[in-house]
């Protein structure tokens, strides 16, 4: 009796903290609609990518977060260049993704995010990109730590036998 009454209140908690990081996601995803483009990739190593990244309509003080953020939607949901990484890390899509698993997106873009980068730098402030003006970005990102991470957490499957 005491074991079924635990798994039911453990069930309802874990509901709960599900929901509510689904909620904390999708609010996250409307205050982080950040416009940039991909200026040019290069593979550092088998594991490590450093990727320009062109951001408009940035504060300054949200700069190194946003180049982030672009180099992470990037690479997991558009792929990046010729090689290991040219296709997106989830097939899915981003919205299918985080509806999924938002408990993981959530730990991944609050907390754990700044694992999975190097140095981020500032080019240039606010040079002219396309037709928009914009601040140019260096991100150095450690792809294989970010596929591991999320073969660990069973978002992707692992790759290989």
């Amino acid at each position: 009796m005491k074991k079924t009454v635990f798994l039911i209140l453990f069930s309802c908690i874990s509901f709960c903290i599900s929901a509510q990081n689904d909620k904390l996601m999708k609010k996250w995803m409307k205050e982080h609609n950040i416009e940039y483009k991909i200026i040019d990739i290069q593979y550092l190593s088998s594991s490590n990518l450093k990727m320009d990244i062109m951001l408009y309509d940035s504060k300054k003080s949200d700069l190194t977060q946003n180049a982030r953020y672009a180099a992470l939607k990037t690479l997991l949901y558009d792929g990046v260049g010729k090689g290991v990484f040219s296709f997106p890390l989830l097939q899915d899509g981003e919205e299918t993704s985080i509806s999924k698993r938002p408990d993981y997106f959530y730990r991944l873009y609050a907390y754990r995010l700044n694992d999975f980068f190097g140095e981020t730098s500032i080019i240039s402030n606010y040079k002219k990109g396309d037709t928009n003006k914009g601040t140019l970005c260096e991100v150095i990102v450690k792809a294989i730590l970010l596929r591991r991470d999320l073969e660990n957490n069973n978002i992707k499957q692992k790759m290989g036998l």
